[in-house]
């Protein structure tokens, strides 16, 4: 992983990845693959918080979580003051399709650096906020 300062430069390809996207990848879900050709990528601190919360959840050690997401060539992106007002202000607009704080940190942070987010959250394809939505899977979504 490397630093904020890192994405300075061309944008290329970069997307915003949800805490979906890396858990599909870290758990070798469905559409894990699709979040490989997406990297390298961003991520909120507040999204990779709840990649590890959730993998500990589940049973996972947490070093070896650190050491396979460390892997990846993604920037963290820290929550900051302007992070905050743009996820509050994004969850009072999409209240009706049940974001929760990660999710809307994620958007919040894509539609910050006008950024796709890669997700496997289906209801993000509802929303209707000028974010583009990658999906990495169709269908229902395993509870995290």
């Amino acid at each position: 992983m490397s630093s904020e300062s890192d994405t300075q430069g061309s944008k290329g390809n970069l997307a915003v990845l949800d805490s979906s996207a890396i858990l599909a990848w870290l758990l070798r879900e469905a559409g894990g693959e699709l979040v490989e050709a997406a990297l390298p990528s961003l991520v909120s601190a507040v999204n990779l918080t709840e990649v590890v919360y959730v993998a500990a959840r589940r049973g996972l050690d947490i070093q070896e979580v650190r050491r396979a997401v460390a892997e990846l060539p993604l920037t963290v992106v820290p929550f900051d003051d302007n992070q905050v007002y743009l996820t509050a202000a994004l969850h009072s607009r999409t209240r009706d399709l049940g974001l929760s704080l990660a999710d809307c940190a994620c958007l919040s942070l894509a539609g910050q650096c006008v950024l796709p987010a890669i997700t496997a959250e289906q209801s993000w394809a509802e929303a209707s906020i000028g974010v583009e939505v990658r999906l990495i899977r169709q269908g229902p979504v395993a509870p995290s």
